[in-house]
């Protein structure tokens, strides 16, 4: 798979290319250090996955990753940095992002994070999935069996048609069984209930 690393410090672009370049399945397709160099590297390198620092100079990582995602660039991206205000990683979320890790993670993390998401999953920190949800206690038993199931399914990351496919009903009875999901565990969107069930999966 091709890597490319959007971050603004050299330091930090070199040490994640050390790690990940380590690695058989991976090719390291180039680095930039600014929003315009990053656009340009995704548009000529057409990588799989992008790791894109939080900050950017005057710009973010979701600015990019915006962008990119408006001239239909077709890359995953997992975010760097610190943990943010929890708006922050709920429009992380929205924007497209498939992964997100801290900048104290491990080696191996970052190798786990990048073979999860190549994968079609999603990789959080579990710092963040914690600080998300520390002041929300949502009650897992005021869900029935399926709903359950479906929320399961949410936290891998799939469309409400895979989820349709894989449980032999209708993309509309999905929608309905999110909407209620999100009423019972009071979440406010898709986004916060894919945290959830990743926080249960993990046991964190």
């Amino acid at each position: 798979m091709k890597v490319v690393v959007i971050a603004q410090y050299p330091i930090e672009r070199k040490g994640i290319i050390s790690i990940i370049s380590k690695q058989n399945n991976i090719q390291v397709s180039g680095e930039a250090a600014t929003l315009t160099e990053g656009l340009n590297l995704l548009k000529d390198a057409k990588p799989d996955i992008a790791i894109v620092d939080t900050k950017l100079g005057d710009s973010t990582g979701l600015d990019l990753i915006t962008m990119a995602k408006e001239k239909d660039i077709s890359c995953k991206f997992i975010l760097i940095g610190y943990i943010y205000e929890e708006d922050f990683i709920s429009r992380a979320l929205k924007s497209g992002v498939e992964g997100y890790l801290l900048r104290d993670a491990y080696p191996e993390d970052i190798i786990y994070a990048i073979n999860q998401v190549i994968r079609g999953r999603q990789y959080f920190d579990a710092a963040i999935l914690e600080y998300v949800l520390d002041a929300r206690k949502p009650n897992i038993s005021l869900l029935t069996p399926r709903e359950t199931e479906i929320l399961m399914e949410l936290g891998k990351g799939l469309s409400n048609k895979q989820i349709a496919k894989i449980h032999y009903i209708t993309e509309h009875t999905v929608k309905k069984h999110i909407s209620r999901i999100l009423r019972k565990l009071e979440l406010k969107d898709r986004t916060q209930a894919a945290i959830y069930a990743n926080k249960l999966r993990t046991g964190i």
